[in-house]
C-alpha cells in the first residue's frame, strides 16, 4: 500500500468554520443577517426622526420668521401712522387758528381721506391745550369709534413726548377690550398759550390683519387682548411704548412640515414596508440557501472523508483516526491495533461476473468488517479490495487476534451476488502500537509486511507484524532491485532437464528452467526469486527471456518437445497470446513443438481472459500441460474446458511412493484419469530407480528427474542426447 500524505484535515476544519459562519449568517443566528436586518431599521427609525426633525426645525424657523415679520409690520405701521399725522398736522394748526368759539370745528373730507390711507386711522381729534375737543370725526365705518373722553387720558403722555420730539407718536392701546393704533402730535393753536393736540385712532386689527393677509399669505390673522390657544395657531405680544402686553396677533401658520410629512409619509411607509419585506424574503431565502449550504457542506465533507460505495472512512479519515490514536497512546494504558485486510480471488468475481457484480460484493464485505467492530472502532477502505481497521483499546495480541478471526470468519461465508453463490476470503496483516514513538507510515508499513506474509503462507488468516518480517521485506527489495539488473544485463540463463521415457532409454522432451548465478549471492534459487518477479510485474520479462532462449534451443532439435513455464501473471495480459505466436513465427519454431506448462491454480481462477488466451494458444498449435497435477482441487471440469494436454503428477506424490500407502493410490488414479481422457502423463521429481519402476508398473509413460539428468546447459544436450542413444542401443543389442 502506498504511504498516504499527512490528511488535510486542518483544511477540512477551516471549511467547517467557514461554512457554519455562513450558514449561520443566513439563517439569522450569528453575524451578518440579523446585524443586517437591525442596521435597517434602526436606518428606517432614524429617516423617520431626520424628517421629523427637519419639519419641526423648518417649522420653527416659519414661526420665527413669521413673528419677526409681525413686529417689523407692526412698526412700521407705527412709523407710517406717525408720518401721516406728520403730514397733515400743518392743515389741523391752520384749522385750529380759525377755529369757531362756540363750536368745534368739522375735520375737512380730504383731511380724513389722508389718515384713513391704507387705514391707518378710523377717527380723527383736536384738543385743546387744557383737553377740550376742538374737533372731532369718524371715519365711515361699520365698528364702532371711541369717545373723546376716552382717548384724552391716552394722549396725555404721548402729547408730551410729542412736545418735546415736535413730530408725530404712536402707540398701541386698549380701549374697552379692543386694540387701537393712536397717533398724536402737538400744533400751534391760536389763542392759548400752549400748543393743541392731534390725534388719529384706528382699529389695529383693521389696520393691518387684511394687509398681512394679503402680503404675507397668512390666514385668520387678528388681534385679540386674550392670549389664543391651540396647536396649530401662531401668536406674538403687542406691546405699547412703555413695554406692557397690550393684546396679540394671531394667525394660522404657513407650517410647511406637517405637509411634507403628510406627502412623503405614504411613500415613507410603502417604501419602509417593501423593506420589511425584502428582509423577510432574504431571511426566508436565507434559510432555504443555509439548508442547502449546510447539506453541500457535509456532502462534500463526507465525500471528502468517506468511500463512495461503501460509505467507510477513506484513507485520509483513516491516517486521521491513526493520528488521534497515536496521540492518545500517552495517555492511556492500552494500546491499537491496526489491521490491512484483503480480499482473496476478488478479481475472479470482477472476471467471471462483471464489475457492479464486484461493487456488491466490496458494499457487503464492507458490512460484513463493520459487524464485527465496536462502535469506537474505524473501519476504513482503503481502495480496491483493501480495508482496514483501527481497533481501540487492545491490552494485548490476544483481543487483536479475535477480531482478526472473526472478521476472517465472516468474509468467508459465501455471498449471493447476481443470483450465484460466491465465496472468497480474506488475508489480514496485523501491526499493533503500544507507545506514540511510532508514525502512521511505520504502522501502516508494519501492517503491509504482515499482510504480505499472510498471504505468502497461502492466504485466509491473519498475520501480526514481527521485525523478522521487516529483515525479509528489505531481502525481498534487495531481490528485485539485483533481479532487474540481472535482466537488464542478461546475467540469467536457461537450463534443460529432460523429460525420457519410462523405461529410461529415450528422450522425449526438455523442460526449460530458469537459473540465476548471483556474483555475491551465489546460485538464487527459482523458488526465491520467480515469486518476487511474479509480484513485481518483472515476470514479463523474465518469461519473454525464458521463452526466447527456450525457442531458440528447440529450433536446434526439432523432434523433442520443449516445455516452457508459464505463470499466471503472463496469462492475464491481454496481448499475452500474440505475442508468443509472433515469437514463434520469428525464430522459426513450430508450435506443436512447444509445451506450454501451467498449473492448476490459473485454471482455478476461472479468468475469462485466461480461457481466451489458453484458447487463442490452443488454435495456434501450442500444447498445453498441467503442472502439479493432484495438488489442487483436480477438476475434471476446466480439464475438459482448456483441452489439456497432458499432466504432470507433483514430485510431492513421487517421493512419497514407498513411504506413505496412500501415494502410491493418488498416483495411479492420475494416471488413469489421463488415460481415460486421452492426456499425456509425465511424473516429475524421479529420483530412484524404486520411484522409477513404480512408476512404469502404474503405466506412467514418461519420467522426469534427477535419476536420469540434473538441468543442464545446452551445449551439453548433444551428449546426453548421445548418452541415451547408446544407451538405447545397448538395450537393444541385450
Amino acid at each position: 500500500m502506498t504511504e498516504g500524505s499527512k490528511p488535510p484535515i486542518r483544511n477540512l476544519e477551516e471549511t467547517d468554520r467557514t461554512s457554519n459562519l455562513l450558514s449561520g449568517a443566513l439563517d439569522g443566528n450569528a453575524s451578518v443577517l440579523r446585524p443586517l436586518i437591525v442596521v435597517i431599521l434602526i436606518y428606517v427609525i432614524q429617516l423617520f426622526a431626520v424628517l421629523g426633525f427637519t419639519a419641526m426645525s423648518r417649522d420653527k424657523a416659519v414661526a420665527a420668521n413669521e413673528n419677526a415679520r409681525v413686529e417689523a409690520f407692526l412698526d412700521a405701521h407705527l412709523d407710517e401712522a406717525s408720518t401721516t399725522l406728520n403730514a397733515v398736522a400743518p392743515i389741523f394748526a391752520e384749522l385750529a387758528i380759525t377755529r369757531h368759539e362756540s363750536q368745534p370745528y368739522d375735520i375737512p373730507a380730504h383731511l380724513l381721506d389722508a389718515l384713513s390711507q391704507r387705514h391707518l386711522a378710523s377717527q380723527a381729534f383736536l384738543f385743546s391745550p387744557s383737553g377740550d375737543a376742538l374737533a372731532q370725526e369718524a371715519i365711515p365705518s361699520e365698528r364702532p369709534g371711541v369717545t373723546d373722553q376716552e382717548i384724552r387720558s391716552r394722549i396725555r403722555s404721548m402729547a408730551s413726548i410729542s412736545n418735546y420730539t415736535e413730530t408725530a407718536v404712536s402707540d398701541i392701546v386698549n380701549i374697552g377690550g379692543e386694540v387701537f393704533l393712536l397717533s398724536t402730535r402737538a400744533i400751534p393753536c391760536s389763542g392759548f398759550t400752549m400748543p393743541c393736540s392731534v390725534a388719529s385712532v384706528g382699529h389695529l386689527d383693521e389696520t393691518i390683519a387684511s394687509q398681512m393677509e394679503d402680503f404675507w399669505q397668512v390666514s385668520s390673522f387678528g388681534v385679540s387682548t386674550i392670549e389664543p390657544t391651540g396647536k396649530s395657531t401662531e401668536f406674538a405680544p403687542i406691546q405699547n411704548l412703555s413695554n406692557e402686553t397690550i393684546g396679540w396677533f394671531h394667525w394660522k401658520s404657513r407650517h410647511q412640515g406637517p405637509t411634507v410629512l403628510n406627502t412623503i409619509m405614504p411613500w415613507l411607509s410603502l417604501l419602509t414596508t417593501g423593506v420589511l419585506i425584502m428582509c423577510w424574503l432574504v431571511w426566508r431565502r436565507g434559510l432555504k440557501i443555509s439548508a442547502q449550504v449546510l447539506q453541500s457542506q457535509q456532502e462534500a465533507k463526507h465525500s471528502a472523508l468517506h468511500d463512495p460505495l461503501t460509505g467507510l472512512a477513506n484513507r485520509t479519515l483513516m491516517n486521521a483516526r491513526l493520528e488521534e490514536a497515536l496521540n492518545q497512546l500517552g495517555r492511556q494504558d492500552k494500546g491499537f491495533a491496526l489491521h490491512i485486510i484483503d480480499l482473496d480471488r476478488f478479481k475472479n468475481v470482477n472476471d467471471t461476473l462483471g464489475h457492479q457484480a464486484g461493487d456488491e460484493l466490496i458494499q457487503e464485505a464492507a458490512a460484513r468488517l463493520t459487524s464485527v467492530c465496536r462502535n469506537g472502532d474505524t473501519v476504513a477502505r482503503l481502495g480496491g479490495d483493501e480495508f482496514a481497521i483501527i481497533q481501540l483499546g487492545v491490552a494485548n495480541p490476544s483481543s487483536a487476534a479475535r477480531l482478526s478471526r472473526r472478521a476472517i470468519e465472516q468474509l468467508a461465508n459465501v455471498y449471493q451476488i447476481a443470483n450465484s453463490d460466491v465465496f472468497i476470503s480474506g488475508s489480514i496483516g496485523v501491526a499493533i502500537a503500544e507507545t506514540n514513538e511510532s508514525s502512521i507510515q511505520e504502522l501502516v508499513r508494519q501492517a503491509d509486511i504482515a499482510l504480505y506474509r499472510a498471504k505468502g503462507a497461502g492466504r485466509n488468516q491473519f498475520c501480526f507484524f514481527e521485525k523478522e518480517m521487516d529483515s525479509a521485506l528489505q531481502e525481498r527489495s534487495a531481490i528485485e532491485k539485483d533481479l532487474r539488473i540481472a535482466l537488464e544485463n542478461n546475467e540469467l540463463t536457461v537450463a534443460f532437464q529432460p523429460q525420457v521415457s519410462a523405461d529410461g532409454l529415450h528422450i522425449r522432451g526438455m523442460e526449460a528452467l530458469v537459473r540465476w548465478n548471483h556474483e555475491t549471492r551465489g546460485v538464487v534459487p527459482p523458488s526465491v526469486f520467480v515469486p518476487v518477479a511474479e509480484e513485481t510485474g518483472l515476470i514479463r520479462q523474465l518469461g519473454a527471456f525464458v521463452m526466447r532462449s527456450s525457442f531458440s534451443t528447440a529450433r536446434k532439435w526439432p523432434d523433442i518437445t520443449m516445455a516452457v513455464n508459464v505463470s499466471a501473471g503472463e496469462l492475464h495480459h491481454q496481448d499475452y497470446a500474440s505475442s508468443v505466436i509472433a515469437l514463434a513465427r520469428e525464430m522459426g519454431v513450430q508450435t506443436d513443438q512447444i509445451e506450454l506448462e501451467i498449473t492448476e491454480t490459473v485454471l482455478l481462477e476461472n479468468s475469462n481472459r485466461v480461457t481466451r488466451t489458453i484458447k487463442a494458444l490452443k488454435a495456434a498449435g501450442f500444447r498445453i500441460a498441467l503442472d502439479d497435477f493432484g495438488t489442487g482441487y483436480s477438476s475434471l471440469s476446466y480439464l475438459r474446458r482448456h483441452q489439456v494436454d497432458k499432466l504432470k503428477i507433483d514430485q510431492s506424490f513421487v517421493s512419497s511412493i514407498g513411504v506413505r500407502e496412500d501415494a502410491g493410490a493418488v498416483v495411479q488414479a492420475i494416471i488413469h484419469l489421463g488415460e481415460a481422457l486421452g492426456l499425456s502423463v509425465t511424473a516429475e521429481g524421479v529420483e530412484t530407480e524404486t520411484q522409477r519402476a513404480a512408476l512404469k508398473a502404474r503405466g506412467c509413460a514418461y519420467l522426469q528427474g534427477y535419476l536420469f539428468s540434473r538441468p543442464i546447459r545446452e551445449d551439453q544436450i548433444p551428449d546426453l542426447i548421445r548418452m541415451f542413444d547408446q544407451r538405447g542401443k545397448k538395450r537393444g543389442a541385450a
